[in-house]
């Protein structure tokens, strides 16, 4: 079955998605409107879709990734494209807050977004220019994981956490097109493996971790 979330984009295209459900199982989605706005859409209960701006700056929202809290507010990871700033908006009672968490470059593209047991966002992405992978824990200074060369588009970054809160991250290596994986150590710094050499391979991403990490 399919189901039309946001009509209203008229023919704008409304694209890099992000989708997440909460603990009723309700799906919500974030994604990049066709006007170039951050926007958000929740299906009620009655099975309609409502949709919001969540933020109206222009050309923000690419390469957005949505993670449902414990508590059921959403944290949306983005990239502002308008000044080049990782931003990370927060749903609260009273509807939304945006933060810029990095400026230090064009940074933020290809955002990847995880929530740890205290509900901390953690955040992998790219910086545009030199394409150094960061990774960003909310409340403290971005670490650079790699650097893997510049090749935004391909990119498509992907996080996870394991049960320690140690983050795991695929990734392209841009210049030969490979796949990597870099794995956090506690208090050591990161690992970084190559994981498949065989032509132009790495690209578009998804990563899961199973129970026993």
């Amino acid at each position: 079955t399919t189901e039309t979330v946001d009509a209203n984009e008229g023919n704008a295209e409304s694209f890099y998605n992000s989708i997440a459900l909460d603990q009723q199982g309700v799906p919500h989605i974030a994604y990049y409107s066709g006007t170039g706005r951050l926007s958000y859409a929740t299906r009620g209960a009655s099975g309609q879709w409502s949709s919001k701006v969540v933020d109206a700056d222009s050309l923000v929202g690419k390469t957005p990734c949505l993670a449902i809290a414990s508590t059921n507010r959403a944290y949306i990871s983005y990239f502002d494209e308008r000044h080049g700033h990782l931003k990370l908006a927060m749903q609260t009672a009273n509807g939304w807050t945006t933060t810029v968490l990095d400026s230090t470059g064009v940074v933020g593209w290809d955002t990847s977004l995880a929530l740890d047991v205290r509900d901390v966002p953690h955040i992998a992405y790219h910086e545009w220019v030199t394409g150094q992978l960061r990774y960003l824990v909310v409340g403290s200074i971005p670490q650079v994981v790699d650097e893997p060369g510049p090749f935004p588009t391909l990119y498509n970054t992907s996080l996870a956490l394991d049960a320690a809160s140690l983050a795991h991250i695929s990734y392209l290596e841009a210049t030969p097109f490979d796949l990597r994986y870099a794995t956090q150590k506690a208090g050591t710094g990161w690992t970084i493996a190559t994981l498949d050499t065989m032509g132009e391979t790495g690209g578009h991403t998804s990563l899961a971790l199973d129970h026993a990490g």
